[in-house]
């Protein structure tokens, strides 16, 4: 299943979505979805890699490592 996660950032990030399966996310226009200035670039990638990592160590079933 595919899921969905999107911040949006400026001065600061805020999560628009997180970890929906991506068949429930409605479609989003300009009027959801506004990019902004990248000042806060690396704190949202940085967050991302977070949630991301998060969800792995608490998977009942991990991705391999090879």
């Amino acid at each position: 299943m595919t899921r969905l996660t999107l911040m949006l950032f400026n001065h600061q990030s805020k999560t628009v979505v997180d970890n929906h399966p991506l068949s429930a996310v409605p479609n989003m226009s300009a009027t959801e979805y506004q990019p902004e200035g990248g000042t806060a670039l690396w704190d949202g990638i940085g967050n991302i890699i977070e949630r991301v990592g998060q969800r792995f160590d608490n998977a009942a079933n991990p991705p391999r490592e090879f």
